[in-house]
C-alpha cells in the first residue's frame, strides 16, 4: 500500500533560511554555503497585466525552476520527512513523495490502521506545514499493489 503525496507549488515553498541549515546540519562545507546564499538571494521578481509592470520584489523562498540545483535543494530541504513517520518508509524524489508499508495480506487491516494514524498524526500534514509545503488532498492517492489471486482477500 502506498500513498502518493502531492504538494501545491512546491518548489516555490522552499525557505532559504531552512535549507541552508539543514545543508549546515548535514555537513555542507561553509565555502559552499556561502556560494549558495549569493545563488539564492538578489533575485527579483515582478508582475505584468498589459503595459502595467509592478515593482520589483525580493525573493526569499523557492528554488529557481528549471535549474540543475532546483530538485537538489528540493530533496534537502524535505530530507527529514522520514524522521517523522514512525518506521514508515518513503521515497522521495524532487516534489514526488510515495509514503509506503509491505504487509502480508492477514496483517493488511492493521498496517492500513498504521498508516492512516502516520498520516494523521506525523505526520505528513504537520511535517508539511512545518516545510511551509501545501499537501493538496485533491491531488494525494492511496494505492493497493496486489496480485490477482490476493485481491480477493482486501
Amino acid at each position: 500500500m502506498a500513498v502518493l503525496a502531492d504538494y501545491s507549488k512546491a518548489f516555490d515553498t522552499v525557505a532559504y533560511e531552512t535549507v541552508l541549515k539543514k545543508m549546515h546540519s548535514i555537513g555542507f562545507s561553509k565555502d559552499y554555503l556561502r556560494w549558495l546564499i549569493s545563488y539564492l538571494t538578489g533575485r527579483q521578481q515582478f508582475v505584468q497585466i498589459d503595459d502595467n509592470v509592478l515593482d520589483y520584489v525580493n525573493i526569499s523562498f523557492g528554488v529557481p525552476q528549471g535549474s540543475i540545483l532546483g530538485p537538489v535543494l528540493f530533496n534537502i530541504y524535505v530530507n527529514d520527512l522520514s524522521d517523522n513517520l514512525d518506521s514508515i518508509k518513503s521515497y522521495q524524489y524532487a516534489d514526488d513523495t510515495t509514503i509506503y508499508i509491505h504487509e502480508k495480506p492477514a496483517n493488511l487491516k492493521a498496517r492500513v490502521e498504521k498508516l492512516q494514524k502516520a498520516l494523521d498524526t506525523c505526520s505528513l500534514a504537520s511535517w508539511s506545514s512545518s516545510c511551509n509545503l501545501s499537501l493538496n488532498t485533491k491531488k494525494t492517492k492511496v494505492v493497493l499493489f496486489s496480485t490477482k489471486q490476493l485481491s480477493r482477500m482486501h
